[in-house]
């Protein structure tokens, strides 16, 4: 794909939303729009008619194999879920059975398939849709939106996803698409589209080796961490970014900025050290523990001698509940004299008080096994 793709999702009350955005919207904005609701798996859709008297762009319900055009708006059919592939649209029959969580894989696939190009938005709705999606398009270099929640007939989405730490904007619908107007323009989704975007948004133009070397110093000074020797590539892609949401393109007036705004030099930081996670994320490793480390750690331990779990970098702290679970379940009924000790380190101040809470937001239904969720979760008012 050449264009930005921006992936709309809303649930409850996003029909009101989404129109006032698309209203707002040029017919010609250099980027492609899909949009994906919870509907009624059993009723005919009338979301394009009703969606194409908001904007000059061509509405069309999205079918399988479906090539994405610029400029135009795709709409998601009732009993599917639709994702990326290839620059295609791909069409799936909804699963029964599990929860619904359409938005979650839009935003998903379009953060794998387009990186940097990627743009998610959340409108209103009442549940915790579009909360892991927008996770995974931050992560890839993606750019991300939530309706303002006090603007929201239903605000749950949007303040899930906000939850995260993970949306760049929070704005109503009609600041949403002036937004969007003004992103598609800037370099950063320029260079992110044409077809070797990580290569080209990470070169280093002559010069501007000793501008990086000043952010890091200063990154250095003010939160303890040293980035000089992290991949470069993918400082590169969060440093443009950081200038894009800015409306900077010259990394000298962005190490200006840096210097007189402590704000936006915090963000920075925690951009770079964003890494997605999740509940049992790696199936493989978590099979590795039951079957050939916890036998070892377990077997022939002297009576008051506890086990000790360390997870170094352990961002919001999935890894580290999903390794507890997993070593209850492999003890069973046993009990260990010497007691487990499990402790979690990063770097992230704002990842570990998130994982020192323990509060996840409803997504993590998706990763999580209703067994699992029945023993090891308590539900409360916004998550687990």
């Amino acid at each position: 794909m050449s264009f930005p793709i921006v992936a709309i999702g809303a649930s409850a009350g996003g029909l009101d939303a989404v129109s006032e955005l698309l209203d707002a919207l040029p017919q010609r904005s250099g980027m492609a729009y899909i949009f994906v609701q919870h509907l009624a798996p059993g009723h005919a859709s009338v979301l394009p008619e009703i969606l194409s008297k908001r904007t000059d762009m061509p509405v069309l319900s999205a079918h399988d194999g479906q090539r994405i055009d610029v400029d135009h708006v795709y709409v998601i059919p009732p009993n599917t879920t639709l994702s990326l592939t290839d620059g295609h649209l791909r069409l799936d029959p909804r699963e029964g059975g599990a929860p619904h969580k359409p938005v979650d894989i839009l935003f998903t696939s379009l953060a794998r398939e387009h990186a940097q190009g990627a743009i998610a938005v959340v409108l209103s709705g009442g549940d915790a849709d579009g909360t892991l999606g927008v996770q995974e398009v931050k992560h890839e270099g993606g750019i991300t939106f939530a309706q303002d929640p006090e603007s929201a007939r239903f605000p749950s989405m949007p303040q899930n996803a906000i939850s995260t730490g993970c949306v760049d904007f929070v704005l109503p619908p009609k600041r949403i698409a002036q937004e969007l107007t003004r992103l598609g323009g800037h370099p950063y989704l320029a260079r992110a589209t044409n077809g070797d975007g990580a290569k080209r948004v990470t070169d280093e133009p002559p010069g501007e080796e000793s501008i990086l070397r000043s952010i890091f110093r200063r990154l250095r000074a003010s939160h303890g961490v040293d980035f000089t020797h992290y991949k470069r590539s993918t400082l590169g892609r969060r440093l443009a970014r950081r200038m894009a949401l800015q409306k900077i393109d010259e990394l000298p007036d962005y190490l200006a900025l840096l210097e007189a705004d402590p704000i936006e030099t915090a963000a920075l930081y925690q951009d770079f050290l964003i890494r997605v996670t999740g509940f049992f994320r790696d199936a493989e490793s978590f099979d590795a523990l039951r079957h050939s480390v916890f036998p070892i750690l377990t077997e022939g331990r002297a009576p008051n001698e506890p086990i000790r779990i360390w997870v170094p970098g352990c961002a919001s702290g999935e890894e580290v509940y999903s390794i507890a679970i997993c070593l209850m379940e492999y003890l069973g009924d046993r009990q260990l004299p010497g007691g487990v000790q499990i402790f979690g380190t990063d770097v992230s101040e704002a990842a570990i008080e998130t994982a020192r809470a323990g509060v996840y937001a409803a997504g993590v239904e998706l990763e999580v096994s209703a067994e699992r969720m029945e023993r090891f979760f308590v539900k409360q008012e916004h998550g687990y």
